[in-house]
């Protein structure tokens, strides 16, 4: 999921030694391989399982794009640059 110009990963946890909420919403990725089945936040480190909704799932590629989505149109209301149609397409698709 994106927060702001933030990914963030969102799902069930199980065997965490402190909490005990089902599901939860991390810290900002730093990085991540789901194929090895690890992710990396800002707080800690992760070992991923398989997705439970592989509809909701996307890959690797896909996040990118997804962030480098937001981030640019931050960096354009940020700075008052302006779109092409194309760019908005673009950002218009990950809302």
């Amino acid at each position: 999921m994106l927060d702001g110009a933030l990914l963030r990963a969102a799902g069930d946890l199980a065997g965490h030694p402190t909490i005990s909420d089902p599901f939860v919403t991390t810290s900002p990725v730093l990085g991540f391989d789901a194929g090895a089945g690890w992710m990396r936040t800002r707080s800690r480190w992760y070992r991923l399982g398989e997705p439970d909704d592989h509809d909701h799932f996307v890959s690797t590629e896909e996040a990118a794009q997804r962030l480098l989505a937001a981030l640019r149109l931050g960096a354009r209301k940020a700075f008052g640059g302006s779109r092409s149609e194309a760019e908005r397409d673009d950002v218009a698709q990950y809302r």
